[in-house]
């Protein structure tokens, strides 16, 4: 796996939609949503990331479990300072109902 486009591929990556059931995105809709924050620089690309997922988890949309799961994925592709970057993330998020 050398790359984002092919963890996606391989993961099947999941999201919850709005009836609470498992939905796998289309190619084009994760292209969409790549392009739209690729071009976001890293600190508004944390604030977005915040700020969607605590929603989500406002709205009943995201677990903790959920999260840890994410979590799980995304790890083995990142390093070092990135994995502590994800960790802090995830703690400022994990207690927010």
């Amino acid at each position: 796996m050398s790359n984002f486009s092919d963890y996606i591929k391989s993961s099947g990556v999941e999201n919850k939609n709005e009836n609470h059931e498992n939905k796998k995105f289309s190619k084009e809709e994760l292209e969409s949503k790549i392009e739209k924050y690729s071009n976001l620089s890293s600190d508004k690309l944390l604030n977005e990331f915040i700020k969607l997922t605590i929603e989500k988890k406002k709205r009943g949309e995201l677990s903790s479990c959920e999260l840890a799961s994410i979590k799980n994925k995304i790890m083995p592709l990142l390093n070092a300072e990135q994995r502590q970057t994800l960790d802090k993330l995830l703690k400022l998020v994990e207690d927010v109902k």
